[in-house]
């Protein structure tokens, strides 16, 4: 069971069925206004079948402590990477490790902590420096059984141990993580409260349900109405390339009943922007194209097929899911001929004829279930209405985007593709002129303005008004060395590099600050501790030559 003494920030107030009743019991002193999650234990004491049932599922497993004695480290293996680098995955003592091997035989070695996912499609993996997490260069998928480079690092992204875990990428994955505020990939000891997706991630926080079960203080998705009940499984289905947080919020002040819109907006890179144009709508947005999703008027969701409480395979998938589409299609059968039908595997199998497995995906080795559920399977693996969005980011939420989130998704957008560069400025000028004392969006405009003179004024005022970023104080810094204000520049790149230790480019910054101001002594030491954790580095080798000495 959880800590009875950690509780959100936040609890919805939401029109859910019987909410009327909490906040009386509120009053009357029964339950508390901001309950507590009590963890699974809590769950299975009243609903045992529903616990046993849902331990077997992939949410159940979305994380976990890595077991050396598992398929994946039972040998040892090494996965060839750029640049003359490759990798090995490899267990000692019952501990498995991952190890990065340099041409010159220098190595990196580092203990596996996490596990992040079912095990289903695959397996990705953590390592940890100090408090800090980060995403091991090696995954292992299951499709293929084998190792490869994880995300990120097959696209050249990132190198060695450098993909920092964020709060974001574990919203989806573990139960209750403990960030750091803010920091990118920091974390409070231990770093979950909860380790993999729980009951209350759908039910909502459990103590007042706990105290008063027969009293309606615990969310049921299935009596959500439409938008409300489908948000519950959007917070992490939904996809998506990027996510912005409304102002104050974290993902984890989500609750079932409440409005994803509320917490955050979420959009698509479209694929006519992206490298290889990969797929830009994730299954939630294929559902909602589809015919069936349209003529529903809002009563099909994700739950109307899948039971978050089981997961049914091979035939006894086929007979499940056929009979979720004779809920409505019952009168009007399919017209295939039975011979057809038969020669599915499993034998008649709605699913592999309207939603086949597509390749069109941000991650290689895995396919999903296209969920447009059109009639010819040719069809389904069609991106053309993803495709018409041309350079424009597609909101993945209902109506129009807010013009704050707007506005931040193309920066962030543009920090890898340059041309929602203009878009972005111009987006972000507008939002920071109507609200000026908005920390983050004066930050991210300051960072995207290349004249020094045009920045400054804006990562000033983020910085006043207590933006955490350490790449704004870092920006800044760089620009405060040059018109002399040395102790202010120092100050704020330490504040940075504090914040944000494993940040390479971070780090470098105070290097060029204190070359600037004369203390070669100071930029070395630091230079060598980047030389630790990114050896390979194009920059440090550089500002290394410039010190005039190797590390």
């Amino acid at each position: 069971m959880l800590p009875q003494t950690w509780a959100p920030d936040i609890y919805p107030r939401t029109l859910v069925r019987g909410m009327h009743l909490q906040w009386l019991l509120v009053l009357a002193g029964v339950v508390a206004a901001q309950p507590h999650y009590v963890g699974d234990q809590a769950c299975q004491t009243c609903h045992p079948a529903e616990a046993r049932a849902f331990g077997r599922t992939g949410m159940a497993r979305s994380m976990a402590v890595p077991n050396a004695n598992s398929a994946e480290f039972s040998r040892t293996v090494k996965v060839q990477g750029p640049s003359g680098v490759s990798y090995v995955s490899t267990a000692r003592n019952g501990r498995p490790f991952h190890e990065s091997v340099r041409e010159g035989g220098a190595v990196e070695t580092h203990e596996v902590v996490y596990a992040i996912g079912s095990g289903q499609h695959g397996r990705s993996y953590v390592v940890a420096r100090g408090d800090a997490l980060f995403l091991s260069p090696v995954s292992y998928y299951s499709a293929k059984g084998a190792w490869d480079l994880s995300p990120g690092y097959a696209a050249g992204s990132f190198r060695e141990f450098t993909r920092p875990v964020t709060a974001g990428c574990l919203f989806c994955h573990a139960g209750l993580p403990q960030p750091v505020a803010g920091t990118t990939n920091r974390y409070r000891q231990p770093p979950f409260r909860a380790l993999a997706i729980g009951c209350e991630r759908c039910h909502g926080p459990g103590e007042s349900h706990v105290k008063a079960p027969s009293a309606q203080t615990i969310v049921n998705p299935a009596r959500l109405q439409g938008a409300a009940r489908d948000d519950v499984c959007d917070q992490c289905h939904l996809g998506g390339d990027i996510r912005i947080l409304r102002p104050k919020k974290s993902e984890l002040d989500f609750r079932p009943g409440l409005s994803l819109a509320d917490v955050m907006a979420v959009f698509a890179v479209p694929p006519s922007a992206k490298p290889g144009r990969l797929d830009a709508v994730g299954q939630a947005d294929q559902l909602r194209m589809s015919r069936c999703w349209k003529a529903s008027q809002g009563r099909l969701g994700c739950i109307t097929c899948h039971d978050p409480h089981a997961e049914p395979s091979g035939a006894q998938a086929a007979a499940y899911y056929r009979s979720r589409c004779l809920e409505c299609h019952e009168t009007r059968p399919c017209i295939e001929q039975p011979m057809r039908r038969h020669a599915t595997s499993p034998v008649d199998d709605c699913v592999s004829c309207h939603m086949p497995l597509s390749q069109l995906n941000r991650i290689a080795h895995i396919a999903h279930t296209n969920h447009r559920i059109l009639r010819h399977k040719e069809d389904a693996l069609d991106p053309s209405e993803a495709e018409a969005q041309g350079f424009d980011l597609i909101y993945q939420g209902r109506g129009q985007a807010d013009s704050r989130s707007k506005a931040l998704a193309y920066a962030q957008a543009a920090q890898g593709l340059p041309v929602f560069s203009g878009q972005a400025q111009r987006l972000l000028g507008e939002v920071a002129k109507a609200n000026p004392d908005d920390a983050e969006v004066a930050g991210a405009l300051g960072l995207l303005l290349r004249d020094p003179n045009q920045a400054e004024p804006y990562l000033e005022r983020a910085v006043a008004l207590g933006s955490p970023s350490a790449e704004v104080k870092s920006a800044l810094s760089e620009l405060l060395v040059g018109r002399g204000e040395t102790e202010r520049a120092v100050r704020l790149g330490r504040e940075a590099v504090e914040s944000a230790p494993y940040d390479a480019a971070v780090s470098m910054a105070l290097a060029r600050v204190y070359l600037q101001s004369g203390d070669r002594d100071s930029a070395r030491a630091l230079l060598n501790r980047v030389g630790s954790f990114d050896p390979a580095n194009p920059a440090l080798t550089e500002l290394l030559r410039k010190l005039g000495g190797a590390r």
